[in-house]
């Protein structure tokens, strides 16, 4: 029989949520004296080996470099192993090796062969081989990815397919959400994104184009492996510029970033207290002011300001501080507003350079801009009050 085994430090063996190294390799770089492995049991030191290029396979069988042994199936009979350094420090510098569950094991293969295939389509995007990329590759893709939706809730397509709408109503598998994320899926969905946008202007897309479909899948599965679950949000907040940068490129939508962000900063209390800070908040501004006014920015903003009804004083302090003392930023971002007898709202746009009464801001704007300039400054409106909110 073939065995697969994961590896987590000791200190976190009685948590629920373990980030596992790969469960084909381990490396450890800070290591110079490296590891014996011992049955958890009985303590029986089955094998020794240095650092050099280790690699533990899945079916822990021998090979010709004398790294490691071979474990004879005897020595299985337990589904935990130890993994310690030579020189015994503590009890917090051993690793635990688990044996992986049969469930496990198909889900990690389902992983693996779907990773294959956009591994592939991926690298075709980066070379932008255009030649390689077509509408059978690019349906199959899309295919893939709709696979691995129905997947990370755990639904047997088998039973009929579920419409994508009903898909998102699902409860998420969290086991699943964490394998996806320990078996570099998640960068794998984000380099997709960036290579496409590289190769493609997704802008002039059809939305309906194989390649625009491909993100926006991207897109729902990266959304799908955030949701509730804050360990993997943590994780993709290492793109947060990235997917504001999506978002402020691509103003009709065509492939659902906004969904992505709101996902992962909506209720995210941790996110916003420590990964959002001022020099995050300055490059926001500065992306906000490489393009023309759009109320996504200021909603953007308000996002950092609360999580649901509580504010975050640190970032409230920040953006009012970045907005406001820094003259550019006010003029640009600001919408003048002025009280005589009336309110009046100055109108600034490439078309109209005018104050107008509160009443007449709706329809002036209507005419001239589809509504843009008044959906800018409710967006204003709502970033001031949750500026102020509870302060």
């Amino acid at each position: 029989d073939n065995y697969m085994f994961c590896f987590h430090p000791s200190k976190l063996v009685e948590q629920q949520d373990v980030n596992f190294t790969d469960c084909v390799q381990i490396y450890n770089p800070k290591v110079k004296k490296f590891l014996a492995l011992y049955d958890v049991k009985s303590e029986y030191q089955v094998t020794s080996f240095s650092q050099d290029d280790f690699e533990f396979s899945p079916a822990l069988k021998a090979n010709k470099s004398e790294v490691f042994t071979e474990i004879k199936n005897d020595k299985l009979k337990h589904s935990k192993l130890r993994l310690t350094f030579k020189d015994e420090i503590g009890l917090e510098d051993s690793f635990f090796i688990n044996k992986v569950e049969r469930g496990e094991i198909i889900d990690i293969l389902k992983i693996n062969s779907a990773k294959a295939l956009l591994l592939k389509f991926s690298s075709y995007l980066g070379e932008k081989r255009q030649d390689l990329l077509t509408k059978e590759v690019l349906i199959e893709i899309e295919n893939v990815l709709t696979s691995m939706l129905y997947f990370v809730v755990a639904y047997d397509a088998d039973k009929g397919i579920e419409s994508l709408s009903n898909v998102y109503k699902m409860t998420t598998s969290r086991n699943r959400q964490r394998r996806l994320r320990d078996t570099n899926f998640i960068e794998l969905l984000v380099d997709i994104l960036y290579f496409s946008e590289r190769m493609f202007d997704l802008r002039t897309l059809n939305p309906n184009t194989e390649i625009t479909a491909i993100c926006r899948m991207c897109n729902r599965l990266l959304r799908l492996v955030i949701h509730q679950y804050d360990t993997n949000q943590q994780f993709v907040a290492q793109w947060l510029n990235f997917f504001i940068r999506q978002v402020m490129d691509y103003p009709n939508n065509s492939i659902e970033t906004e969904e992505t962000l709101q996902e992962l900063l909506v209720k995210n209390k941790k996110l916003l207290d420590e990964q959002i800070n001022a020099d995050l908040i300055i490059k926001l501004v500065e992306i906000f002011r490489t393009h023309e006014k759009n109320p996504k920015f200021l909603n953007i903003l308000s996002s950092l300001c609360l999580c649901g009804e509580i504010p975050i004083p640190k970032n409230q302090n920040e953006i009012c501080r970045i907005i406001i003392e820094d003259e550019n930023n006010r003029k640009f971002l600001f919408v003048p507003i002025k009280q005589n007898l009336q309110v009046m709202i100055f109108y600034l746009s490439p078309n109209v350079n005018k104050w107008f009464q509160l009443q007449e801001l709706y329809g002036k704007s209507e005419e001239q801009d589809n509504l843009q300039f008044f959906e800018y400054f409710l967006a204003f409106l709502d970033l001031l009050s949750d500026l102020c909110f509870k302060r």
